[in-house]
């Protein structure tokens, strides 16, 4: 997976990513040897050593630069970053969004994933939704940890784990949570989506949740979901598969204990 160039060729969820680290050209904060390894840790969950018989879908280079660093690739040329930490955001960023709209016969829906038994529940929603904040507690609470970023869908309506470190906002900024941090475990497979719920986070509200259809479920997923413009036929094949299988429930829901109970609810009645 990673050669002695200190460039990585991976295979994540049947897609190629290319990522090389250069030698600073300069004088630079990191070394080439430190960029490599935060690399590394923003490499897909489940990446895998490249075939050469795959392609690579997306290739970008980084290389130390200053304080910061050059990002090539992303956005269709050189970016440079003053702090690296931003730099890494944008490589990231990059990485996630080349598998997610090219994944051969995956689905990719922003939203948070956990699961009870052999039932997931999907939570969609895009940044800021709250649904970290919710799926940390439903997995404190004894749920399996799949996602806190995507709900990965497949043409048998099943939802696949891509379980990355939680990316949890703290007072001090955003910080990676291993699950194993917060006492559970990861899905180490496919699961049947049991539950798909549409929430909104008001402050200090209260559970105002109600059952709606398998169209609002499927049109819940699709306005979530990334290659919604560039594969539509493909997406709404898909959510049409999990809104068959899958209760749906929509509203609103006020702090994560009084959320984190009534879901539990819905997985196991």
């Amino acid at each position: 997976m990673r050669t002695p160039d200190r460039s990585f060729e991976v295979e994540a969820f049947g897609v190629g990513i290319d990522v090389s680290v250069a030698e600073p050209s300069g004088a630079a904060r990191w070394t080439a040897e430190e960029l490599a390894a935060a690399v590394a840790r923003l490499l897909p969950p489940g990446s895998t050593e490249r075939p050469s018989a795959l392609p690579a879908a997306a290739r970008f280079r980084v290389e130390p630069w200053g304080g910061g660093l050059v990002l090539e690739g992303a956005e269709g040329g050189a970016q440079g970053f003053d702090d690296p930490t931003t730099g890494l955001h944008a490589l990231d960023a990059a990485i996630r969004e080349a598998v997610a709209l090219t994944a051969p016969g995956l689905v990719f829906v922003h939203a948070g994933v956990v699961a009870l038994g052999e039932q997931a529940l999907v939570l969609p929603g895009r940044s800021m939704a709250g649904k970290t904040s919710l799926v940390a507690a439903l997995v404190e609470a004894g749920a399996t940890y799949l996602s806190d970023e995507y709900a990965v869908l497949d043409g048998r309506g099943e939802v696949h784990p891509y379980a990355r470190r939680l990316s949890v906002r703290a007072p001090e900024g955003r910080r990676e949570v291993p699950v194993e941090e917060l006492g559970g475990a990861a899905a180490t497979g496919p699961l049947r989506v049991g539950v798909v719920a549409a929430l909104r986070y008001r402050p200090g509200g209260r559970w105002s949740v109600e059952a709606g259809s398998g169209g609002a479920c499927a049109l819940a997923l699709v306005d979530n979901a990334i290659a919604a413009q560039t594969r539509s036929a493909e997406v709404l094949r898909t959510v049409a598969e999990v809104a068959r299988g899958a209760r749906f429930v929509h509203g609103e829901r006020g702090e994560r204990p009084e959320a984190v109970a009534r879901l539990q609810d819905l997985l196991t009645s």
